[in-house]
């Protein structure tokens, strides 16, 4: 299954009649698909919202935007995701505007983090064949 695709489901409707009316009815719904899917969808939710974090904090920075309110929160919520990132290179400053190099240096190491997560989860839930003529099974 590719990353994106989402898992199958399958309904079946039993109906029983009496006489030619129903007197009965029972809908099952049935799932099946990759086991990882929800997991893998966590992971890429999870850096969408670091990154919109962080990305805020570079914007409101680069436009020198007063620290009060909304911003205030955002330079709060993204200020331990940036932390190890701060001072591995110098800032560009000019006017009162700051691009933070560090901020944009944290978006790309979340990226790969989280694409080798995936990566990994894949690995993890990958079907595997068994050893009767390669129908494969989820564990």
């Amino acid at each position: 299954m590719a990353m994106t695709e989402p898992p199958i489901v399958a309904e079946e409707r039993d109906e029983a009649h009496m006489s030619g009316r129903p007197v009965m009815a029972r809908r099952r719904t049935m799932v099946a698909g990759d086991p990882s899917y929800r997991m893998v969808q966590i992971v890429w939710f999870l850096l969408g919202l670091v990154e919109a974090i962080i990305g805020l904090r570079v914007v409101f920075r680069a436009a020198a935007a007063n620290d009060t309110g909304f911003v205030s929160f955002i330079y709060g919520l993204s200020a331990p995701l940036v932390a190890p990132f701060r001072g591995i290179t110098a800032d560009y400053a000019s006017r009162g505007n700051v691009v933070e190099i560090g901020s944009l240096i944290a978006m790309l190491v979340y990226l790969i983090t989280a694409y080798l997560v995936v990566k990994l989860v894949r690995i993890l839930t990958a079907p595997r064949t068994d050893a009767h003529g390669g129908t494969t099974t989820y564990d």
